[in-house]
């Protein structure tokens, strides 16, 4: 085990780097961006940004719609009860 240290920190033995592994990983990130940012958003159109995402992100326009969608749409309450009230609206 020594042995195989001091040949790579020697330069003569060089550890094993996986760029198509990196670039495919990268690739699919960013095509589920927007399923990432509606998910981290908790957004109540999560599930609906996810299959855009899935069925039509291949498309730019599908991905497109599918991040405005995950950016815009509404957060939902902690407590899972969706939107907020609007704050016009008179509380008795």
């Amino acid at each position: 085990m020594v042995l195989a240290l001091d040949l790579l920190r020697a330069g003569v033995v060089h550890a094993p780097y996986r760029p198509g592994f990196v670039n495919v990983t990268g690739l699919i990130v960013l095509y589920f961006l927007p399923t990432i940012i509606a998910g981290l958003r908790r957004s109540t159109m999560t599930v609906w940004v996810a299959l855009i995402d899935l069925l039509a992100g291949w498309t730019v326009v599908g991905w497109i719609v599918a991040l405005v969608m995950a950016i815009a749409s509404a957060r939902q309450q902690p407590n899972g009860q969706g939107p907020p009230a609007s704050p016009t609206t008179p509380s008795y």
